[in-house]
């Protein structure tokens, strides 16, 4: 069987390929440490907080915003959230591409940053703009007063390269 031949068989049976991200919606990617608890104990990380491994979310956040082109990002413990605009073509909107390169660039980053294996997986949320603004202003919000590892990382198209911190910012409504 000639390559060719075999990759359009392969090509053939993957079903959700076509799958995309409904138009005109503002996609959040949100991908999810895989048995970060585990993780968080043989690695020693202090608790409720530790500041090597919020840095190392930060970084990791920061990495998916500059690699997705998104516009805001939230993080807290070992989950991170990123909003996408309404009129993002990455991918072509491919549902299992965004899902598989972004758990990708989420896992590489952070495990790099450990110096040791991490995982994470990636889903996808679709909705309007008020409900995600909403969503993640409201969580924000909400988090910022318990002064954990609840930050938020702000990222303005026209403002990429700032000098920004984590905890800058929030959706804007």
């Amino acid at each position: 069987m000639k390559n060719d031949d075999l990759e359009a068989g392969m090509r053939e049976l993957e079903w959700f390929h076509d799958l995309r991200v409904l138009p005109a919606t503002w996609p959040v990617i949100r991908v999810d440490g895989r048995s970060f608890t585990r993780l968080a104990e043989r690695q020693q990380f202090e608790r409720p907080f530790d500041a090597r491994f919020h840095e190392m979310m930060v970084k990791t956040a920061e990495a998916l915003l500059a690699e997705l082109h998104g516009a805001f990002a939230f993080t807290e413990s070992d989950e991170i959230s990123v909003l996408l605009p309404a009129d993002t073509q990455l991918f072509n909107r491919e549902v299992e591409k965004l899902v598989s390169v972004s758990a990708g660039i989420a896992s590489a980053t952070f495990a790099l940053q450990l110096g040791n294996a991490a995982h994470f997986d990636s889903r996808v949320w679709v909705g309007p703009i008020h409900r995600a603004r909403r969503g993640l202003s409201s969580l924000a919000a909400e988090r910022r007063g318990a002064l954990l590892s609840q930050w938020v990382v702000l990222l303005d198209a026209q403002k990429r390269g700032s000098n920004r911190q984590p905890g800058d910012g929030c959706a804007r409504g």
